[in-house]
């Protein structure tokens, strides 16, 4: 059965693959406005975020950047045939802008280690491809079903990165490359246990705030960017910056704050190309309520 699926995948990839890139987003769009219409979970989950993170939007600006972000994420899946399948030559030409990755090859010139800090915005995918060659160790969640993770992992080491999971023997491969002058990659925004986390503001609300960025900055002392690669016409702006000061702070709740504050910044640039329908606020302070109330599947 997992082999099967495992082969699925690739197949299903490989088809994506064979159109035009305008083409497969233009597809991938009018997919993801038909879903939206019948009220998908992904559509719910968008709302809620979106009415908390923009409450002076109105009703129908709110349900506007809803099908703007589902939009985009269905593009982002349209978008996987291609960095499974195309020449690097191809994808290349897709890069339409790369700003501030010459500080980023300095530092590692200097064999000094460097933390790219890639928020769910835009295609977070690209990333792997710009800076494969650089011998970026990105970490990453294995999927639930196994049987995605091998054509998953395939696609992204495609062009030199390597991935490791987030288990004892992957998070021991990320120190030992921050010690030895490495680039490692992680999502800040995805939501950690209880016990690995801080709550800090998120467009004014307390979300929990992964603190293994803060470890790796406290115990290897790496250079710090914020990477992102922003959907546009024909392609991809590339842009990395450098992470801003309090992210480096030694107290744990100012790095967290700090870098929810950076990843504000980046979503209001195009607040569609942010993956709403992760539940960012799923895990709340004790006192507080539920953001994410069960419904029955009628009411979906």
């Amino acid at each position: 059965m997992n082999q099967a699926i495992g082969a699925a995948l690739r197949v299903l990839t490989l088809l994506i693959a064979l159109p035009p890139l305008a083409f497969s987003r233009s597809a991938a769009r009018l997919v993801a406005r038909a879903a939206a219409k019948f009220g998908i979970e992904s559509a719910r989950i968008s709302h809620i975020n979106l009415l908390r993170c923009f409450p002076d939007q109105s009703q129908e600006s709110v349900a506007a950047l809803v099908r703007d972000s589902l939009c985009h994420t269905a593009c982002l899946m349209a978008e996987a045939g291609m960095l499974a399948h195309w020449s690097r030559e191809r994808i290349q030409r897709c890069v339409l802008s790369l700003e501030g990755i010459e500080p980023l090859r300095e530092c590692l010139r200097r064999s000094q280690s460097v933390l790219l800090l890639v928020p769910h915005f835009g295609n977070w995918e690209m990333i792997t491809f710009v800076l494969g060659g650089e011998g970026l160790v990105a970490v990453y969640d294995p999927p639930r079903i196994s049987a995605l993770e091998g054509p998953i992992k395939e696609s992204r080491e495609r062009f030199g990165a390597t991935l490791v999971p987030t288990d004892r023997a992957g998070l021991r491969a990320v120190y030992r490359a921050l010690k030895h002058g490495g680039l490692i990659g992680i999502l800040p925004d995805q939501v950690p246990d209880t016990s690995a986390g801080v709550h800090a503001p998120f467009f004014g609300h307390p979300a929990l705030t992964m603190t293994f960025a803060h470890r790796l900055i406290r115990q290897t002392s790496p250079a710090v960017f914020i990477g992102s690669a922003t959907r546009a016409k024909g392609g991809f702006h590339v842009r990395i910056v450098a992470a801003p000061a309090g992210v480096c702070d030694e107290d744990v709740s100012v790095h967290a704050a700090s870098l929810n504050a950076a990843i504000e910044e980046l979503v209001l640039t195009d607040p569609g190309q942010y993956q709403w329908e992760y539940k960012r606020f799923k895990r709340q302070p004790q006192d507080m309520e539920p953001v994410y109330p069960k419904v029955k599947a009628n009411e979906i």
